[in-house]
């Protein structure tokens, strides 16, 4: 038996609860339609319907990729000492200067100190 969903509203007095109250109802339903049947899904859909969850789903998107966006340039502007770099890796100092000849780790200079980029090291080791 399926769940009726259409006794919902008037819940709430603010019409964006009861929107976002609706837009959960409609997703956990989805949600397990497809957890039932992964490999056949069947929708009947308003255009008007349709149009909404294209609208939410670019949303969704857009927030992930700025989200994503925002973390990338946090660590693209973290820096660490040489000193660190040295530690975490478990090299030379020599090791650093062949490495920053050929550009496989791009020094940051400020003033006489030597940083790198955290995102560039931690893409050294293999991963993050």
């Amino acid at each position: 038996m399926k769940p009726d969903f259409t006794n919902f509203k008037g819940l709430s007095k603010d019409p964006i609860l009861e929107t976002n109250f609706e837009n959960e109802l409609l997703m956990s339903q989805l949600i397990s339609e497809i957890r039932k049947n992964p490999d056949h899904i069947s929708l009947t859909m308003t255009g008007t319907g349709l149009m909404e969850l294209i609208k939410a789903v670019q949303q969704v998107i857009y927030e992930e990729i700025n989200e994503e966006k925002a973390n990338q340039q946090d660590s693209d502007i973290e820096l660490i000492t040489k000193q660190d770099v040295i530690d975490k890796l478990h090299v030379s100092s020599t090791t650093l200067w062949i490495w920053e000849k050929r550009k496989y780790l791009v020094p940051v200079k400020i003033g006489r100190r030597i940083f790198y980029k955290r995102r560039d090291v931690n893409n050294l080791m293999g991963g993050k």
